[in-house]
């Protein structure tokens, strides 16, 4: 935003979806018969704190001082004065409530849906690159494609495909409808 280019955004929130995609394809890879969750989560830990190192040498090495003087503001940011505290403030903390539920509830049940319909983790485990690349991917898609679109309405149409996502796999349980729900559940999580 300070340096006027607001399309960027869409990288560094593609940041969660590349960390779900790469901690699933992780684990299908580590998850061998002799490993044990344990070192697993080790393993993973320790990747997290190569990344967060990696972050932290990129900001030390591009700092940008943050320097939005009060006047410099955009015009449409609101402040806690002109916001107001009136029963709208209610309605945002349900909906937000209510979408938490509507992906962190498929997101952690599509792989589990997936290994009833069949037993090999290479198959089922693929649940989880496939929700976090549609995440990665969908920031991309909404800063670079959708930026003359409504934001409301980029809102609500993708609430309506996380439901749509959320509710296909109840009445049609295959392992294409479980990847089409981790696509529309991935794939609009991040944008919402």
């Amino acid at each position: 935003a300070v340096m006027g280019r607001p399309q960027l955004a869409g990288i560094i929130y593609a940041g969660v979806g590349l960390g779900i995609a790469s901690a699933g394809l992780f684990c299908l890879w580590a998850a061998t018969p002799d490993a044990s969750s344990a070192e697993m989560w080790v393993d993973l830990g320790l990747g997290a704190a190569v990344v967060a190192s990696l972050s932290l040498v990129v900001s030390w090495k591009f700092h940008t001082p943050v320097s939005l003087a009060a006047n410099d503001a955009p015009a449409s940011a609101a402040t806690p004065q002109s916001a107001g505290h009136s029963g709208h403030s209610v309605g945002l903390i349900v909906c937000y409530t209510l979408f938490g539920f509507g992906y962190i509830l498929p997101a952690t049940y599509l792989p589990a849906l997936a290994r009833q319909l069949v037993d090999d983790p290479h198959v089922f485990g693929l649940a989880w690159p496939l929700f976090g690349a549609a995440a990665a991917m969908s920031t991309l898609i909404a800063s670079w494609g959708l930026g003359h679109l409504s934001r409301i309405r980029i809102w609500a149409f993708s609430h309506g495909l996380m439901a749509l996502g959320v509710w296909l796999p109840s009445v049609w349980p295959s392992l294409i409808s479980i990847s089409i729900a981790a696509l529309l559940v991935g794939g609009t999580f991040m944008v919402i």
